[in-house]
């Protein structure tokens, strides 16, 4: 016997089901959340939705007990089993194929290396000490021909790994997971590489002029304007390189909490609406309207679909070879290469341009509210990492003091 019900505290839908032990004559109750959240109360829509799931949970839950003689518990079956639940997630869009995929690639990584030296592992059987000697693996010799893990790259395998025994350990399969007494770096650890990949005040304004100066030629290709974009709203890489002129499809109508990211510009080429992160913004950008967007359209008309779109190509799958494809990032980054290179500082990551911006900003006016909420930031403790005190403002400081 299954049922479902709300929490009524945050809207999260939890599963249950009630399963006959035939070893202690007894029933077994087994309850989990199905990672889904709705208004309170839910809307058909919202209704039909858990229904679905309820039936995709019965349907393994029947499987399960039919089998249950022959099931087995090795951890390269229960590793198939996760990722097919991942990959259901992501039809319903509750995850991105982004973190799925990740998934995928850390947990093949760890079957691997779990049946090379230990044979038919049971997903019981793992320990501390075989995720230590994993560690050790990784930070050392690597699990691939790329070498060694880096100590923010082994954080992010860790963390997909605690996730998988943390879904084991909610259905009743595992008592506790072995990850949870390792250590290991959060994200939030590394505010000092992220202060100290912002550019100082003095960079910021030699590279902004030497950018302005290509841009109103009016000769450079998109690459350059999409920079000089970048510099002047504080939006992420991918916002742009996305960027359509029009919406193509109704986004904002499509149900679920993961849906999928994307960005316009509005007819009239003075707002951009952006949906990322789970942040839905629309920021003004008529300080860009003349001086870069109309200049796009006017000089590639072949881009019909991406405002910063590449000329050049002729072929997609996706949609008609005449709309013209996106930059890849990859080209955005040697462009902004070259531009370094041009003013001669130092080798920035193309990503703090936006933690220039943002620094600029919370300088010049000090609401980290308002900045937070322009740039799609969920928290302002986020746009607080983003911000450092360069040598010119402490400068200022010092001198007030």
């Amino acid at each position: 016997m299954s049922s479902v019900y709300q929490d009524n505290r945050d809207g999260r839908w939890i599963y249950q089901i009630y399963v006959f032990d035939p070893n202690t004559g007894q029933k077994e109750r087994h309850q989990y959340s199905l990672h889904l959240k709705t208004s309170i109360p839910p809307t058909r829509r919202e209704k039909q939705k858990v229904e679905n799931l309820k039936r995709d949970q019965d349907k393994l839950w029947r499987e399960r007990i039919r089998k249950r003689g022959t099931v087995t518990t090795r951890l390269s079956n229960k590793v198939d089993e996760y990722l097919e639940l991942r990959d259901r997630r992501v039809k319903n869009m509750e995850l991105s194929q982004r973190t799925v995929e990740a998934d995928r690639m850390v947990l093949f990584t760890f079957r691997r290396e779990m049946t090379e030296r230990f044979g038919r592992l049971q997903l019981k059987k793992v320990t501390e000490d075989h995720i230590r000697d994993h560690i050790t693996k990784g930070r050392t010799i690597g699990f691939t021909d790329k070498g060694c893990l880096s100590e923010p790259s082994l954080s992010l395998h860790l963390r997909h790994l605690r996730t998988f025994f943390n879904h084991f350990k909610g259905n009743g399969e595992l008592t506790s997971n072995p990850i949870d007494g390792i250590k290991f770096d959060s994200p939030r650890r590394n505010l000092d590489v992220l202060r100290r990949d912002t550019p100082t005040g003095s960079d910021w304004d030699t590279l902004f002029d030497h950018v302005k100066t290509k841009v109103l030629p009016q000769t450079e290709r998109p690459p350059t304007y999409l920079i000089h974009c970048l510099m002047r709203t504080g939006c992420r890489v991918g916002e742009l390189i996305d960027l359509k002129w029009n919406p193509t499809e109704p986004y904002e109508t499509l149900d679920g909490g993961n849906k999928p990211s994307y960005s316009y510009l509005t007819p009239s080429m003075d707002k951009m609406v952006i949906y990322s992160k789970r942040v839905l913004r629309s920021i003004d950008v008529s300080h860009l309207t003349d001086d870069v967007f109309k200049q796009l359209k006017t000089r590639f008309p072949q881009n019909k679909t991406y405002v910063f779109g590449n000329p050049n190509s002729v072929k997609n799958r996706r949609m008609d070879k005449d709309s013209g494809l996106p930059y890849y990032r990859s080209n955005i980054r040697r462009q902004f290469k070259v531009f370094l290179k041009e003013c001669g500082l130092p080798p920035y990551p193309l990503h703090s341009l936006r933690r220039g911006f943002i620094t600029r900003q919370v300088d010049n006016t000090q609401n980290i509210v308002q900045i937070g909420e322009y740039v799609g930031h969920t928290s302002t403790y986020m746009t607080e990492h983003y911000t450092r005190t360069d040598e010119q403002l402490q400068r200022v400081l010092v001198q007030g003091f």
